[in-house]
């Protein structure tokens, strides 16, 4: 009797395990917790928190991060993506709200508007529908270049704010 317990107990945790992956899809979207992936691709809302993802992250609709690591992005709606930290290249259709983020690699920004707080940044290029589009630079944000695909962008820095080597095709306007 008492070997029936331990087996069944085995089999109730490792069902436990198999009933709960890091990703679950639901009807509109998907949500990862704890753990490590290879790769997330969806539409709908997307949600990303504490997990680590070591390929591609690919979402059409609204994406939102926390405590994650993630390797390359490719979204085509709105982001919001905070303590977090991006290892590979980038490319955001969309608006993009960062705070707390560490981007280890290059940037390519279709938006009219971009805030970035408290984060660290390679470089980002930025395409966009209006003549001025803006980057937002908060907090002790850093960031290495940043190049208008167009002329007539503007950085804005607030606080402690930075551009560590220059903006291309722009201006900074310290706010």
């Amino acid at each position: 009797m008492k070997d029936f317990g331990k087996l069944l107990g085995s089999i109730l945790l490792c069902s436990n395990i198999i009933a709960h992956p890091v990703c679950t899809n639901f009807w509109g979207g998907t949500a990862c917790g704890s753990g490590k992936v290879d790769s997330v691709e969806s539409q709908g809302v997307v949600n990303i928190t504490g997990t680590e993802v070591t390929g591609k992250v690919k979402v059409q609709g609204s994406f939102n991060v926390k405590k994650a690591i993630l390797n390359t992005i490719e979204v085509h709606g709105s982001t919001a993506i905070s303590d977090s930290r991006v290892l590979g290249k980038s490319s955001f259709l969309g608006s993009l709200e960062a705070s707390s983020t560490i981007f280890n690699n290059d940037i390519n920004i279709h938006s009219n508007e971009v805030e970035f707080n408290s984060c660290q940044v390679n470089s980002m290029s930025i395409t966009s529908d209006k003549k001025n589009s803006i980057v937002k630079l908060s907090g002790n944000t850093q960031a290495k270049r940043i190049t208008f695909n167009q002329p007539g962008g503007e950085v804005w820095l607030y606080d402690n704010a930075k551009v560590i080597e220059k903006v291309v095709s722009g201006k900074v306007i310290n706010k």
